[in-house]
């Protein structure tokens, strides 16, 4: 760092070697990741390899221009402020805490990591349970590419790493993970006086449109809840259909064939008590179930699908991390706003439909973060992309130019050109009326106005300067 703090001193080479090192072990890395999430190799290639792999080129080749100390414009400085040049740097936090999750241990917080030690930042990561020995490889791979245990240290999977890292002092804690953790851990960087960004929870909305090619939405509908074995946040959960098709797309989801789809293995493979009851709840205030049913031996037919829902159910409005899809008619554009927007979660949207306007138009009244148009959570990894939600979604965004920024904070340094300060002398005496005037003419609405403002103001100056000569003049007569 030179001595601004400037944070687009981040080195491209560095990671360039650890893209290289990243790729030339992709099968070990992978293999782990794949034991981690009990799914495949080739997608665990697929969705976290790939994503970082992209995103460690994105700063290679573009980093240190985002985060490049840019000059406020002159053309835009308050005429009160002549001769004044200022310098906006981007400047690391300092310490930065990484809690990884569970669901995409590699990609999700090893963008994390490349983002901030590339601001200048020193990383300390808490694995997710079981990660430990993934992300010792990694931090191997950092060292062997020229960075060093003071730029990258790896905490345990302990829960108490957390309590520990907060007493002994960070400057910032990036975290994703599920609403309920986040809040305990926000509550516990609140109480230190901590800056965070949270990636929690998402409850998401999948729209069919009115004229939607239902062959499209239900390979979408199949591939959301297959992936990672249902265990991402950002698959759709409520499903909003025009009212006139309710019928159409209970009959073609019941007649899919979900039990192609395995989530055996992971945190879904059992119901809880929490999801059971908000399906008995919602079964009993009027849904129906159309696919997914819990038996006497307590496993589960996924995905569970109701159909009738209501946006006030609970069904509708919690995390409940499984393949679970609600059902909920709408008559009009309006009612699909108000709806899809009655949700505490504000992660992701998808909207289907070959109308692009209309979609557009949807989009840009939804209540998210991200809203995908003919696709699916797919194109979200996009390493350009910043991504993050709000309300109990969390705030704050990682990756893409935004998610960078993120990883510093903002030092303006200011500096006059000239000797002379008119601010720092005693304001006349009768100013104020000749500074009203000079304010209404820099901010006329119109030609008659600043004409008004400036003959005002030119005759209060006359008047002035009239009086200082008399009382000058008085002085030496004295």
């Amino acid at each position: 760092m030179n001595g601004l703090e400037d944070a687009s001193m981040g080195d491209p080479g560095r990671f360039s070697c650890f893209r290289h090192e990243l790729s030339r072990q992709v099968h070990q890395i992978a293999g782990e990741v794949a034991a981690l999430r009990s799914v495949q190799e080739t997608e665990v290639i697929l969705t976290e390899v790939m994503p970082l792999l992209s995103a460690c080129r994105f700063l290679e080749r573009h980093g240190a221009s985002i985060l490049k100390a840019r000059r406020a414009g002159p053309g835009r400085l308050p005429w009160w402020l002549f001769g004044v040049s200022s310098m906006i740097h981007r400047v690391p936090h300092g310490q930065v805490m990484i809690l990884s999750p569970s669901n995409y241990p590699l990609m999700l917080s090893g963008i994390q990591t490349l983002q901030a030690l590339f601001a200048g930042n020193r990383v300390i990561l808490k694995p997710s349970p079981g990660a430990g020995k993934l992300w010792a490889l990694l931090r191997d791979m950092l060292y062997s590419s020229g960075f060093t245990q003071s730029d990258f240290t790896l905490e345990t999977e302990d829960p108490e790493a957390l309590r520990r890292t907060l007493d002994s002092g960070i400057d910032k804690l990036i975290m994703t993970g599920g609403v309920q953790n986040g809040r305990k851990v926000y509550e516990a960087v609140a109480g230190h006086g901590i800056p965070a960004t949270l990636e929690l929870s998402g409850w998401d909305s999948c729209i069919v449109g009115p004229d939607a090619e239902p062959p499209i939405v239900l390979q979408a509908l199949k591939f959301a809840v297959s992936l990672n074995r249902a265990r991402t946040c950002i698959a759709p959960h409520r499903l909003f259909v025009p009212s006139s098709q309710i019928h159409h797309y209970e009959k073609l989801l019941a007649d899919v064939p979900w039990e192609s789809v395995s989530t055996e293995g992971g945190t879904c493979a059992k119901a809880s008590e929490s999801l059971k009851s908000a399906v008995n709840e919602a079964l009993n205030d009027g849904a129906a179930l159309i696919h997914g049913l819990w038996n006497q031996s307590d496993s589960t037919a996924w995905p569970v699908i109701l159909s009738g829902c209501q946006p006030s159910m609970r069904i509708c409005r919690e995390d409940f991390f499984a393949p679970v899809m609600a059902l909920i008619p709408y008559e009009s554009d309006s009612e699909l706003i108000a709806r899809a927007n009655d949700c505490p979660f504000a992660l992701g949207s998808s909207i289907f439909t070959p109308d692009r306007q209309w979609a557009g138009r949807i989009a840009s009244r939804i209540r998210a973060g991200i809203v995908t148009i003919n696709d699916i959570i797919a194109c979200t990894a996009d390493p350009r992309i910043p991504f993050g939600g709000t309300g109990a979604s969390g705030f704050g965004v990682t990756r893409g130019t935004e998610g960078l920024l993120e990883m510093t904070r903002i030092k303006v340094i200011q500096s006059r050109r000239h000797k002379k300060h008119p601010h720092f002398d005693r304001i006349p005496d009768g100013a104020g009326p000749i500074l009203g005037k000079l304010l209404l003419m820099t901010n006329a609405p119109d030609m008659r106005t600043f004409l008004e403002a400036l003959g005002g103001m030119t005759a209060l100056l006359q008047k002035s300067i009239s009086t200082r000569k008399k009382t000058s003049r008085d002085d030496r007569s004295t």
